[in-house]
């Protein structure tokens, strides 16, 4: 088997304001010392192209399944009357050569065990490379880094399948290693002449992430007839990261997340509904050596869904989320704040909360 992809993404940010005096009918672009329009981020065309080839190859019950991925990436940024200064451009082009080994074994037919080991690329976003965010009024300043480098990566992989009537039981861990990851916005600490937290992307020399992930999904006719509309589902991931240079833990890596959810199904109407557990654990490792880090809290949320589809082209969704009304924040919206940062209680996420929607498809 073979195949190529190509991606190409078009970027354009801009902010823009006005402010009006009423007193006087005064009309003024500038506000809070900046002066709009204004782009954060020069417009940007993105090209990523990959081309890749694999074959299977089996003997009995066990598959063995070689790979080789080529990627092309591509950035072009460009200057514009908004965003003229050319000085303050990068362009990159990089692309790699990739292989990748799996191989599977089936004992009997509902088992199946498997392993992988692959290399990985990923190239610089242009946002990491490119974005210049001066904040002085929030008391932030994201630099740009027109030096940073591809991240590659070797991942071993190893887990199990099984598969039949109303069982699904999924487990995997893995392991891997990185040359100069790419840590995205990290906080470098706090500039001492203008007081300003400072942020930048980098490139980490050396950074290993571990972790595993679970899921098992239970249909309740197995343990009986009368149990026909349930099912029970839970899945799980956690992870860990360090800094192999310093042994400091990475921030990047979110904490444990649980997923528990009962849904029982009509078995004389297109209706279906779901009981959801989310527990959302508090990261324990945290790298502190930039300055202390607002680190969320653990929280444990409620959610209810129903769903209506009469067809294969429109369905309804009514849901109620946050039933106990918990004050949680998600981990990565937040992790680079200091505690008692005040866009801490903007970034809190909402409390219980009704949501509707339809979908309708062509």
């Amino acid at each position: 088997m073979a195949g190529a992809e190509w991606d190409r993404q078009e970027i354009e940010e801009r902010r823009d304001g006005t402010q009006t005096t009423l007193a006087t009918g005064a009309v003024s672009k500038t506000l809070l010392g900046e002066t709009f329009p204004l782009r954060d981020l020069p417009r940007s065309t993105t090209d990523e192209v990959g081309l890749y080839a694999q074959n299977e190859i089996a003997y009995g019950m066990v598959t063995l399944i070689p790979g080789v991925r080529w990627d092309f990436y591509r950035l072009d940024a460009q200057t514009d009357a908004v965003f003229a200064d050319a000085e303050r451009l990068t362009d990159l082009q990089h692309d790699r050569l990739s292989l990748r080994l799996g191989a599977t074994v089936q004992p009997w037919t509902p088992l199946t065990l498997y392993a992988n080991y692959a290399q990985g690329f990923r190239a610089p976003p242009a946002e990491d490379v490119n974005l210049f965010l001066d904040l002085p009024q929030f008391g932030v300043v994201s630099l740009p880094n027109p030096d940073l480098e591809p991240e590659r990566s070797d991942t071993i992989e190893a887990g199990l399948r099984w598969h039949e009537a109303g069982v699904a039981v999924e487990a995997s861990g893995y392991y891997a290693t990185y040359d100069d990851f790419i840590q995205s916005r990290s906080r470098l600490g706090t500039d001492p002449e203008s007081g300003l937290t400072v942020f930048q992307s980098r490139n980490l020399e050396s950074a290993t992430i571990y972790g595993a992930e679970a899921f098992a999904r239970l249909a309740l006719y197995r343990l009986s007839d009368r149990l026909a509309p349930w099912t029970i589902d839970a899945g799980l991931h956690w992870a860990e990261g360090e800094n192999d240079r310093t042994d400091e833990p990475l921030n990047d890596v979110a904490p444990l997340k649980l997923i528990a959810n009962l849904r029982w199904q009509s078995t004389h109407w297109p209706i279906e509904s779901g009981l959801r557990v989310t527990h959302l654990a508090r990261k324990s490792d945290v790298d502190r050596t930039a300055g202390d880090v607002f680190v969320a809290p653990d929280a444990t949320l409620l959610d209810l869904t129903t769903r209506w589809q009469p067809n294969e082209r429109f369905d309804l969704v009514l849901g109620v989320y946050n039933l106990t009304n918990e004050r949680y924040w998600r981990y990565a919206d937040v992790r680079h704040f200091e505690p008692g940062d005040p866009r801490i209680e903007v970034a809190s996420q909402p409390g219980i909360h009704a949501d509707l929607t339809v979908n309708v498809r062509f």
